[in-house]
């Protein structure tokens, strides 16, 4: 009966704490995606664009999904533009806000992607590498 007791005590305690580490990790990941609320994707986008860096916006779920970009392309978007993920998204909700501010991140990261991929001629269009040359031939004239 006393190991019966212990058992039930440490298994007691450990949900608390996994519980306590669950709440703490909900609020970290609301507080990286906060800045979504103010984003613009397309001013972000341009400045992107300015830096040379074109690689695609992703949202980290079950896998990692590409707003705007069909999921044939994924795989070929992600070799030729690389992919940053946006911190915060996960394919585990922590409440309400949490579901709220990862739906913010999709649209955000839809239009980005639709922009970059516009800028980069559409469908794929050129690579990074011949996009940073175009900007530098630009720059000289």
């Amino acid at each position: 009966m006393r190991i019966l007791r212990t058992i039930i005590m440490a298994i007691c305690a450990l949900t608390i704490l996994v519980s306590h580490a669950s709440e703490e990790t909900g609020a970290e990941k609301v507080k990286q995606l906060r800045w979504v609320e103010s984003a613009d994707p397309i001013s972000n986008a341009k400045r992107s664009i300015e830096n040379g860096n074109f690689a695609l916006l992703g949202i980290a779920g079950y896998t990692v999904t590409i707003p705007g970009v069909d999921e044939s392309k994924k795989f070929e978007y992600r070799e030729k533009y690389g992919l940053r993920i946006l911190e915060g998204t996960s394919d585990v909700v922590h409440g309400t806000e949490h579901l709220r501010l990862i739906r913010l991140a999709k649209g955000y990261a839809k239009k980005y992607n639709l922009y970059m991929l516009n800028y980069m001629g559409g469908n794929g269009g050129p690579s990074p590498h011949s996009l940073t040359q175009k900007k530098r031939l630009e720059a000289r004239e």
